[in-house]
């Protein structure tokens, strides 16, 4: 149940954030948070 909601949670935020995929994309491959938030800025 708990594992539900969190994918329910992550598909609502993707969908929030056009980018929201390539960020998630990019998070996976190992890039910092900082990093993406630069390369979006």
């Amino acid at each position: 149940m708990a594992n539900e909601h969190f994918n329910e949670a992550l598909k609502n935020f993707m969908k929030d954030s056009a980018n929201g995929g390539a960020i998630r994309h990019l998070y996976d491959l190992g890039y910092s948070v900082e990093e993406i938030q630069k390369a979006c800025a």
